[in-house]
């Protein structure tokens, strides 16, 4: 690492630079500062960066657009479920900033600008603008969270310095009623789901839709992860099923009871498909709304019950049954106990039942009876 001088021959002002070899070999000689003590400064961070393997060309911060990093962004994240609602949110984020905006140049207080911009924005009904319509405060959270992935993203990728998006920045969420099922309700549900799958409406019937509500139902996961499921997924052995793609982004190991295990042991194999739930072609079911309406209208659930409710159903009967916070959070794959802690309405009250559980610390004395 060598530090340079220059001399502009009209106005006598020095500058000062830096010469350096990069990781890949790659010999940089570039202007940094006004003063040595700045250049020396800068000389010794990226120093630390060649040698941590953090290291990236400073060029780069500042040619990198908006509407650039967004196009890389959405190649790297199309193959999750999840792509189309964030294309969404990437759309609101480049109408506010631009497409030809340089990402080193949006500061906290645009970012600031854009939240107030998003709760003033009309709200959607019906795929058009609602201006009577509040938006909700969460569909403005998902947008900011949206802006700090892909700002984080260009971190990575050596794009970005610092990411102005900053978790206070999030409005506090209002905590919505959670549906749920009763042991009765769920059991009428299967039943209701296996007389639908027997029905002789052959058009119309899932003979899978009881195994596909059993699995929601035992593990907590989601429908496009269940229907999605691959038997090379499913470890009979250690009764696991591995989940590679998730929400969140990373994959998952979901433990299966015995009773799950046998209950998938017993689905029908269709020859040449490498999915459990699949339909006569050999895919993978892409809706089951139908036929999981028409079990809920046996089974008398109300007709707002949704399938993801049956994950809310697992979360609370798991933790309703003492199961601790943090592995069922580990179970469904919330990354912190934040979101599974909205269930904690189910063990109000119970602290005198928690504590008359713990053990006898010292044996019951034994009384002393005197000779007679």
């Amino acid at each position: 690492m060598k530090i340079y001088c220059v001399v502009n021959p009209i106005t006598k002002k020095r500058a000062y630079g830096v010469r350096y070899t990069d990781n890949t070999g790659k010999d940089i000689r570039r202007r940094v500062a006004d003063t040595r003590k700045q250049a020396e400064q800068i000389a010794a961070q990226i120093q630390v960066e060649l040698r941590e393997g953090m290291y990236f060309d400073r060029r780069s911060i500042g040619n990198t657009t908006l509407g650039d990093l967004i196009t890389q962004y959405k190649e790297d994240f199309k193959v999750k479920d999840s792509y189309r609602t964030e294309c969404g949110h990437l759309a609101a984020i480049q109408n506010y900033f631009t497409k030809d905006r340089v990402i080193s140049t949006i500061t906290l207080e645009e970012v600031e600008g854009f939240r107030r911009a998003r709760i003033a924005a009309p709200s959607r009904r019906g795929g058009t603008d609602d201006p009577t319509r509040r938006r909700a405060l969460s569909t403005v959270n998902r947008e900011l969270e949206c802006l700090r992935r892909l700002l984080n993203k260009a971190i990575d990728w050596k794009l970005l310095r610092d990411n102005p998006v900053d978790a206070s920045l999030l409005f506090e969420e209002p905590k919505g009623k959670i549906s749920y099922l009763t042991v009765e309700q769920a059991g009428a549900l299967l039943d209701a789901a296996e007389a639908e799958g027997r029905s002789k409406r052959r058009c119309k019937r899932n003979i899978h839709l009881a195994t596909i509500i059993l699995v929601a139902l035992e593990t907590g996961m989601r429908l496009g992860n269940v229907l999605g499921l691959r038997w090379a997924d499913v470890d009979f052995a250690k009764r696991y099923i591995h989940l590679e793609d998730t929400k969140p982004g990373t994959s998952l190991n979901v433990a299966m009871s015995a009773r799950l295990a046998d209950a998938l042991a017993k689905v029908p194999r269709r020859l040449g498909s490498k999915y459990v739930f699949a339909n006569q072609k050999g895919e993978a079911y892409k809706r089951i709304e139908k036929s999981f309406d028409r079990a809920k209208e046996r089974a008398g659930i109300p007709a707002s019950f949704t399938f993801h409710d049956l994950r809310h159903t697992f979360i609370t009967h798991a933790l309703d049954r003492g199961v601790p916070i943090l592995v069922v959070a580990r179970i469904v794959g919330h990354a912190t106990t934040y979101m599974t802690e909205r269930y904690a309405h189910l063990i109000e009250g119970r602290e005198h039942e928690a504590v008359n559980a713990l053990p006898e610390w010292r044996a019951p004395s034994k009384e002393v009876v005197a000779a007679g």
